[in-house]
């Protein structure tokens, strides 16, 4: 998945008084989960349609822009995948890719997530092809990663109600 930035900013009671530790243990890293899951379930299914392929700007296939009435389209690598498969979704010809990226798992750490997925045939390239399909099944529009941010936000309101922070202080000279 490729990187975005986020600028979060929390205050409040528990923000102010929380440790760097207890910060990263409790609240930062149990939240970067929400958005992992949220692009696994909602925004991966669209990369293997028609509009996701507009959206993330894939570089077109071999025939897709020659006309359908020539020999040359009917050749191609798009031609032959209509003739054969019946369909022009992107990133799929047999379903296998589609197929292994559904099982994507999500580690988060204090400082993001990564989303892995067992994707062998998103690496398979002819060398002399500009198309990198592994990028591609990564890319993340921009209003995709507004509403991954908007995510773990919620998440991070959510885990701050529950904290179960103990704060010590030794008041006086008893």
């Amino acid at each position: 998945m490729e990187k975005f930035q986020a600028r979060i900013r929390y205050a409040g009671a528990y923000a102010a008084l929380m440790r760097k530790s207890d910060w990263n243990r409790q609240v930062e890293t149990p939240t970067w989960r929400a958005p992992g899951v949220l692009w696994i379930r909602q925004f991966r299914p669209k990369h293997f349609t028609v509009a996701g392929a507009v959206e993330y700007q894939y570089s077109p296939r071999k025939g897709q822009d020659l006309p359908r009435n020539t020999r040359e389209f009917w050749k191609s690598y798009f031609g032959q995948k209509l003739q054969k498969k019946k369909h022009a979704r992107p990133l799929v010809f047999s379903g296998e890719l589609e197929r292994e990226t559904k099982r994507g798992s999500v580690h988060p750490t204090s400082k993001g997530m990564k989303v892995k997925m067992r994707a062998r045939k998103a690496n398979w390239r002819h060398p002399n092809s500009e198309i990198d399909m592994a990028s591609e099944v990564r890319r993340v529009a921009p209003g995709e990663a507004r509403k991954m941010v908007r995510e773990k936000e919620r998440a991070m309101t959510k885990k701050l109600r529950e904290v179960r922070t103990v704060i010590q202080k030794t008041v006086g000279g008893i």
